[in-house]
């Protein structure tokens, strides 16, 4: 009889496709099963049979995994961990282990039982997978902070999932993410909220788009009136869970409308600005479309490895279920670790199709830079590039106030003034947003020179960028900030590079940021 019962265990635990092993309490083997003896080099589950720990793993892994054992040992507790593990081939991968302290007879700890499963590629994939979704929001983010109209999302409850900056500073909030949890009529008199609610209704009821003249009362006191698509949002199986809606302001164009009595020009002023953005929808689904077919492939990867990892669940439980019937003696492993990893499996899930939802409701239209031709550069004046982007950007409110350009040195570059044009957009952009909430902070521009170069600087006295970030910003799609400046100062560095120039940035937290742009003399 106690032959038979050694065959079924030996059976057991062979058939179980972890990596199971026992250990005394000088970290010597008492035995595996024989997927932990090939992973170990070795023939048979026989031949680890007191061999110490040491002779496999060594270093930091050798002293991680006993402080592992030594605590399980020591206390009498099941512990859940990640460890680090050593193949054959010498590479060092990650296994989830599970460790139960073993007892004799008598009921003393008499040394330790592993069960264990490689989860390194897990880890890899997951990674990536963070990383492209980080490289997803940043692109986002960049993209709606420079979106000029109003664009917003609500669940099927019209509370607010989000926002962009116009929208938000229109509200006046200090923030988009201010505006998450809330309703209109957290923002809006009632008036105006039952207005907005009948409209969402419809379209979340019909399933159907729908474009409208709404009025609004934002924290200037002023009734606006804007122009607002709203889109319904459907999940992946079709069933709408809220809408997306763009806005523009048309107050002026009213107002002017309704001075110059030009029934025809309005008609026409108002299916142009439909027309508009009618294209800003248009180009939002078509690039959605684009990066989410790219983005699909490696989040289908990782829906596959949680479904794999779903069909070896219940092979554990009843492996040990089938050890426990033997009266092997092993103490009974609490069922919540079950239950966890069931748990993580189901956490891993949510996030896979958050991030896919993330990408069909709000990935937008990204424009594809041309490959700059150098042969068309000529000389540009620096002051006039500033006092032309200065013209040009769209700035809010105030905001122009606070930026103080005072070009005395005049001097030329070989260069685009348009590709100029644009880094100056992208340092105004940034500068605007970090400067935002700090009434006495400003902007300053100005020029200076010294042997090699003529330089431009660029200066605001915002929250200025933390140490650990600074050498990171100008590489693309690096971003540690709610704002992620990855995209748009990548540009100005190639840029200026391309002009044979280089861009700098100094900065002290808490007090100012300054990028330095230096362009050659020799021109």
């Amino acid at each position: 009889m106690i032959k038979k019962l050694n065959i079924d265990l030996n059976l057991v635990i062979n058939s179980m496709p972890e990596h199971v092993y026992w250990l005394d309490e000088e970290n010597n083997f008492i035995g595996c099963n024989d997927n932990q003896a090939k992973a170990l080099g070795l023939t048979s589950s026989e031949d680890i049979i007191g061999r110490n720990l040491s002779e496999f793993l060594s270093g930091q892994n050798l002293k991680c995994i006993l402080e592992i054992n030594k605590e399980v040992i020591s206390k009498g507790i099941i512990k859940t961990v990640e460890e680090p593990f050593v193949t054959v081939s010498g590479n060092v991968i990650t296994v989830l282990s599970k460790k139960v302290p073993l007892k004799d007879d008598a009921g003393n700890t008499c040394g330790v039982l592993g069960i264990s499963f490689d989860v390194s590629e897990i880890k890899e994939k997951e990674k990536k997978l963070h990383s492209e979704k980080n490289q997803v929001e940043i692109v986002l983010r960049n993209l709606m902070t420079s979106f000029l109209g109003h664009v917003f999302w609500k669940d099927k409850n019209g509370v607010y999932l989000g926002c962009n900056l116009s929208q938000a500073q229109s509200l006046g909030l200090k923030s988009p993410e201010e505006i998450i949890g809330k309703t209109d009529y957290d923002l809006s008199d009632k008036k105006y909220a039952d207005a907005y609610k009948s409209v969402d209704e419809k379209v979340i009821k019909s399933g159907e788009s729908i474009t409208i003249e709404e009025a609004a009362v934002y924290h200037n006191e002023k009734e606006s009136i804007f122009l607002s698509k709203k889109i319904p949002l459907k999940d992946f199986d079709g069933e709408i869970i809220g809408l997306l809606g763009i806005s523009f302001d048309i107050t002026a164009q009213r107002e002017a409308e309704a001075r110059e009595k030009d029934a025809l020009k309005a008609v026409m002023l108002a299916e142009k600005q439909k027309e508009l953005m009618e294209e800003q929808v248009e180009l939002f689904k078509q690039l959605s479309a684009s990066v989410a077919h790219e983005l699909r492939t490696p989040l289908s990867a990782m829906k596959m490895i949680t479904e794999t990892m779903k069909e070896w669940f219940p092979d554990i439980i009843q492996g040990y279920q089938l050890a426990r019937e033997k009266n092997l003696p092993v103490r009974e492993i609490n069922p919540q670790v079950f239950d966890e990893l069931k748990e993580a499996v189901k956490t891993f899930d949510l996030e896979i199709a958050a991030t896919f939802l993330f990408i069909n409701m709000f990935l937008n239209n990204i424009r594809q830079e041309d490959k700059i031709n150098t042969k068309s550069f000529k000389q540009c004046s620096i002051k006039n590039c500033v006092e032309e982007a200065l013209k040009r950007y769209p700035f809010f409110d105030s905001q122009k106030e606070k930026v103080l350009s005072h070009i005395d040195y005049d001097f030329k570059f070989h260069g685009d003034s348009e590709l100029f044009i644009h880094v100056i957009f992208n340092l105004l952009k940034n500068a605007l947003y970090y400067i935002a909430g700090y009434d006495e902070a400003k902007i300053e521009i100005w020029t200076s020179e010294d042997k090699k170069y003529n330089v431009l600087h660029f200066k605001d006295t915002g929250e200025g960028i933390e140490e650990e970030v600074l050498s990171h910003i100008f590489e693309r799609f690096y971003s540690k900030t709610y704002h992620g400046t990855g995209v748009g100062l990548a540009y100005c560095k190639m840029v200026m590079e391309v002009f044979g120039g280089k861009i700098i940035c100094r900065s002290e937290r808490g007090k100012y940021t300054e990028f330095v742009l230096s362009f050659p003399r020799n021109c």
